[in-house]
């Protein structure tokens, strides 16, 4: 049974019940970064053996799993598949252990071997990622040709020169393109509230084309909400600017948690019912025994019913996948009702999916994509770069204090700042709310790597009035 992360993740509690919550959070988060490079500090090593055998004993395997099984076969030469080229994106992301594979897929001398990348989007380092994949790559194939790409087909040549101060030692990119000049603008607010509102309405004036820093730009008339994109560095900032954007009467949209159904081992329960009643659900073949009896079951019944069954660990049957279904079956009084309202659910997705909406994204959920407009609301010290888990704790101190992984950090604000092809707009606040913690933090130290000679500076003087002053970088931020 291939587990989900959410499952291995309460699969290794199990088979580690020495651990105290505190040692298991640290022991998973970090065989997370090592478990694909093969080089597992001792003092895990013992917690991986463990939770190793009890997913053998269990008949259980999770996504590493399977590239270590991939990996074996190719060694073996059972699985050894005939590729004459190998094309690989995003290649300074991978993992030692995905490296490795890719080294078994093509011949010793990396014949036919293809990889395209950015080492300055290299923001993976939490998974495992090696970071150093031409170096690596090169010393296995002595004979790889590496070419450098300087052009740019993106962003407008000012976003480009701004962005590239975070990053000094790579070449400079040159803007494949003669159109005007990139709006660059950063505005400090007061509260985070503030600083929502104010992105609310110039997302606003953008579509209507009516505000007056835009009034002699043609293009804004033009903007529609999915030229639109709002990138944050945790997820836990979306709400205000949800709900700013709302108040607004702005359609957004946000990232969505797969609902229960989508948990393959519901699949399987829901194909199964489906099926028995005639009722179209998905393609798959696979359904489980006598499901004419299911039909009578509620998911409780069946869970006593399927209880041994080695499709279904024990955990399943608290996992949150099924307390939802239990609670949806509850709700809909049946499967008949719950499998409509499900179609019904999977319809008006599609239909959200394909909206004219503003998106709003984390900074790694954005890698890969582009936008004409572009917000980085919350450019502070300790939410990038991002302090951990003492952010949420309060304390301004330790967040000041906390240890960063700096340059993986500044990657993250690099791709976020890479995203726009011709509107940027930057903002801080001096103080916000996440959760129901206060917090007064600075502005990003990263700020201080960027030219700020060619941004628009605003300040705020009255709720729906905005002054525009040529600023100093520092006058600007304080």
């Amino acid at each position: 049974v291939l587990m989900s992360e959410q499952d291995a993740r309460q699969i290794f509690a199990l088979a580690n019940p020495e651990l105290s919550a505190r040692e298991l959070n640290t022991a998973w988060d970090r065989l997370a970064r090592v478990r694909e490079s093969g080089h597992i500090p001792p003092e895990f090593q013992s917690c991986l053996q463990a939770f190793s055998e009890y997913k053998a004993a269990h008949n259980l395997t999770d996504y590493t799993d399977l590239l270590h099984s991939w990996l074996q076969e190719l060694g073996s030469g059972e699985g050894q598949p005939f590729f004459s080229q190998v094309l690989v994106d995003e290649i300074q992301d991978l993992t030692q252990l995905q490296g490795e594979i890719i080294k078994a897929l093509v011949p010793k001398e990396g014949n036919g071997f293809f990889g395209i990348g950015d080492p300055n989007q290299s923001i993976y380092g939490f998974r495992g990622a090696m970071g150093n994949v031409a170096l690596q790559f090169g010393q296995q194939w002595p004979s790889l040709e590496i070419v450098a790409l300087y052009r740019n087909y993106r962003s407008r040549q000012e976003i480009l020169d701004l962005s590239s101060k975070l990053c000094p030692e790579s070449p400079a990119l040159q803007a494949q393109t003669f159109e005007p000049r990139a709006n660059l603008t950063w505005y400090q607010a007061e509260s985070g509230a503030q600083e929502a509102y104010w992105i609310a309405e110039q997302v606003k004036e953008l579509i209507g084309g009516t505000s007056h820093l835009q009034a002699d730009s043609s293009e804004a008339r033009h903007l529609a909400p999915p030229d639109i994109a709002v990138l944050v560095r945790i997820k836990a900032l979306i709400p205000p600017l949800q709900k700013a954007l709302d108040q607004h009467g702005l359609p957004c949209s946000v990232p969505e948690s797969s609902p229960f159904w989508h948990d393959e081992r519901i699949r399987l329960i829901l194909r199964s019912i489906a099926r028995c009643l005639g009722v179209p659900f998905d393609q798959g073949r696979e359904i489980l025994d006598k499901p004419e009896l299911m039909i009578h079951y509620s998911p409780n019944e069946l869970a006593r019913t399927w209880a041994r069954d080695e499709r279904f660990h024990h955990t399943f049957w608290t996992s949150q996948p099924f307390q939802d279904l239990c609670a949806a079956y509850d709700s809909h009084q049946g499967w008949t009702e719950l499998l409509a309202y499900i179609h019904l659910e999977e319809d008006a997705a599609h239909i959200r999916h394909q909206a004219q909406s503003v998106r709003l994204l984390t900074l790694h959920a954005a890698k890969g994509l582009e936008f004409e407009v572009v917000f980085l609301p919350a450019l502070e010290q300790g939410i990038i770069p991002f302090a951990g888990p003492e952010l949420f704790a309060g304390k301004n101190q330790a967040v000041a204090e906390a240890i960063f992984d700096m340059e993986e950090e500044k990657r993250l604000l690099y791709v976020g700042l890479t995203r726009p092809h011709s509107h940027l707009y930057m903002s801080c606040a001096k103080r916000r709310t996440l959760g129901r913690m206060p917090l007064h933090l600075p502005p990003s130290p990263f700020l201080q790597d960027v030219d700020f000679s060619r941004v628009c500076k605003v300040r705020r003087v009255a709720r729906t009035r905005q002054k525009v002053k040529q600023l100093s970088l520092w006058d600007g931020l304080k």
